[in-house]
């Protein structure tokens, strides 16, 4: 997911965020995840982005461990709006 620049800019990102970030259970502590988000960074970086935004849930480990400030983020204060459906096959 991305925002373009209000410049107008086409070949530039404002923001790119990440809405999961999950590595396969038998592919944890093995250095995974810090190479994919190394690779992610650096092509946010490339890509002229002012920002790398990462979504992710305060249960998950790798929030409690706190992965993701140890790969160079830091916690934002926001909050999640959301409006839920019931199914139409009910």
């Amino acid at each position: 997911m991305y925002s373009r620049r209000e410049d107008g800019d086409e070949d530039v990102w404002d923001k790119i965020t990440i809405d999961e970030f999950v590595v396969a259970d038998n592919a944890r502590g093995r250095g995974v995840g810090r190479a994919l988000l190394e690779h992610i960074k650096s092509m946010a970086r490339k890509a002229g982005a002012r920002r790398l935004e990462l979504n992710t849930n305060r249960a998950r480990e790798s929030y409690r461990r706190a992965f993701y400030i140890k790969n160079g983020f830091t916690e934002a204060d926001s909050a999640v709006m959301r409006i839920e459906y019931e199914s139409d096959d009910e």
